[in-house]
């Protein structure tokens, strides 16, 4: 095998090895859910109008929650808040909204008005905050996202849960899983959405689990995916050593079997000129052969001679590397030299 081949051949290994490392071997293991994170991003328009949406935005997902049947004290909490960060300390404001929106004929948001001022009346001084557009969008942002996870919960429950009824009806055990489905589906009424979503991923991962137990092979492939990830480094060093001891095991044999050659070589160019020596005597001193015939055997001796010395040349670079790269210094320092003196 070349060192070509060798490459090759380390390559594909790691290629089977990446997909060992990422290829699932079970197909039933799919994760169906990922832990999801809120972050805030502030709007580029800040406005007391866009704030006065982003509240309303806020009940309409609410309604929209609701008509789920699904509990919302906390998106409650957060529309007060809100409210309470684009009502202010400053009455005034609410009172040039009211005219405002009686001037656009907008009965909808004028309406809203009255019931932010109706909120502000109910509201003990004490509780009342410093006006924050930015704050209202916070809550608006934060509402959204609790709207996604109830959502993907909604949709997602159903779904781990049937895979649990599924591997129950073929035989497969998993009482943790059970019992984390059942803790998921109490954490996502109660609007725990985040405790739903970790323990929801833990049923699902031990159904998989369970799933993989059953199979011998899926366990064995298991354990042996888990040590080469426990031991990759070394690993890895470990086939880079004998990567780079089979190269200089490579070396040394083409370095070997170039100067076995060179011996063959060399052994078969002195016998070709023996040869020629004993056609001259055969033709001069003797005269067995004719001059004509004297020609055509030292032709081809010549000939092979020839080919002998092109494959002299280049087995003599494989058996003396040093030799070679010797040559090309001394070329160089010389052309070197000569351009030094020309520029003189």
């Amino acid at each position: 095998m070349n060192t070509r081949a060798f490459v090759g051949l380390a390559l594909l290994l790691l290629a089977l090895l990446g997909m060992f490392f990422f290829y699932s071997f079970d197909r039933e293991e799919v994760l169906i859910l990922k832990k999801s994170q809120f972050s805030f991003s502030p709007p580029e328009n800040v406005s007391r109008e866009t704030a006065l949406d982003a509240l309303l935005d806020i009940q309409e997902v609410i309604r929209d929650l609701n008509d789920y049947g699904l509990s919302t004290h906390h998106l409650e909490e957060l529309l007060f808040q809100a409210q309470l960060s684009y009502i202010g300390n400053q009455l005034p404001f609410l009172e040039e909204d009211a005219l405002l929106y009686l001037k656009n004929n907008d009965e909808f948001k004028r309406n809203y008005i009255e019931t932010l001022k109706h909120l502000s009346e109910q509201t003990p001084k004490e509780n009342l905050i410093l006006l924050d557009y930015t704050q209202v969008f916070y809550f608006h942002q934060q509402t959204l996202f609790i709207q996604e996870q109830a959502y993907r919960l909604l949709d997602t429950l159903p779904l781990v849960e049937e895979k649990e009824k599924t591997y129950s009806q073929k035989g497969i055990s998993a009482p943790d899983a059970h019992t984390l489905l059942q803790q998921a589906r109490d954490h996502f009424l109660k609007e725990n959405y985040d405790e739903a979503e970790i323990t929801l991923l833990n049923a699902d991962s031990a159904l998989n689990k369970a799933h993989a137990d059953r199979n011998p092979f899926n366990f064995f492939l298991r354990n042996v995916k888990n040590f080469f990830i426990k031991y990759s480094w070394q690993i890895f060093f470990a086939l880079l050593s004998l990567l780079l001891l089979f190269l200089w095991s490579m070396r040394k044999f083409k370095k070997h079997h170039a100067k076995q050659k060179l011996n063959s070589l060399y052994a078969e160019r002195k016998g070709l000129e023996y040869l020629i020596i004993e056609a001259q005597k055969d033709c001069f001193q003797r005269q067995n052969i004719t001059q004509s015939a004297y020609q055509v055997r030292v032709e081809q001796y010549r000939k092979r001679i020839a080919e002998i010395q092109s494959q002299i040349t280049f087995y003599d670079t494989l058996a003396h590397p040093q030799a070679k790269k010797r040559g090309i210094l001394q070329f160089l320092k010389k052309s070197s030299t000569s351009s030094h003196k020309r520029k003189k």
